[in-house]
């Protein structure tokens, strides 16, 4: 169970970062810290300047190899898991009870029978922010409050198989493609003769 956790918690911050931070990455860098140090000291510009390139060009590297690996990933996915993923990980503020969860968790847990059940049987239509705001709600009560506490055990355990699911299907693709990847870099390695370094996406959230 840990070991899956980790690995659901490692693809919904790869994911999270590819839908909602990923053109802020691999577009151009601010160039802020090299302005503080010539304001600093103007003797420091080229220096400055230098080592911010620099480091603003591996960065941009790095995010465009994150980049171009999880789309080579997700393009083996079916259009149905896309779409999912791709509304799963619209760019949106949670408030603080929800915060804490998987991205992927938070939605399918809003978008499940519990809610939309619950939410027509008391006159109120379906938005995902009604579901929000229930989820919201049913975070809040006791666990000895029968129907709200239903339905959030019921809307957790929906997300958490259908996102256990998806992203089932997700880390299969990303094998295929890792795989892909090792034997290109050795099928170069045999031709040129010389180590070919692969970059992996790195996991890390973006700050």
């Amino acid at each position: 169970m840990g070991d899956a956790t980790t690995e659901h918690a490692r693809i919904d911050t790869t994911l999270n970062w590819y839908f909602n931070f990923a053109e802020g990455d691999v577009g151009l860098q601010s160039d802020h810290q090299s302005t503080v140090a010539a304001l600093i000291n103007p003797k420091n510009r080229a220096v400055a300047n230098a080592d911010t390139a620099e480091e603003a060009m591996f960065q941009a590297v790095e995010a465009v190899t994150r980049h171009r690996t999880v789309s080579s990933i997700l393009a083996r996915l079916s259009d149905h898991d896309r779409h999912d993923l791709r509304h799963c990980y619209a760019g949106g503020r949670w408030r603080g009870e929800l915060a804490e969860k998987l991205v992927a968790h938070r939605w399918f847990a809003i978008l499940s029978p519990a809610v939309r059940t619950y939410l027509a049987a008391h006159g109120t239509g379906w938005t995902p922010e009604a579901g929000e705001s229930l989820l919201i709600l049913a975070e809040q009560v006791s666990w000895e409050v029968g129907e709200l506490a239903a339905v959030r055990l019921e809307a957790w355990r929906f997300a958490q198989r259908v996102v256990g699911e998806l992203f089932a299907r997700y880390a299969a693709a990303e094998r295929i493609v890792d795989a892909k990847a090792v034997a290109d870099r050795d099928r170069r390695r045999a031709k040129f003769g010389a180590p070919v370094l692969i970059l992996r996406p790195t996991d890390r959230r973006p700050s």
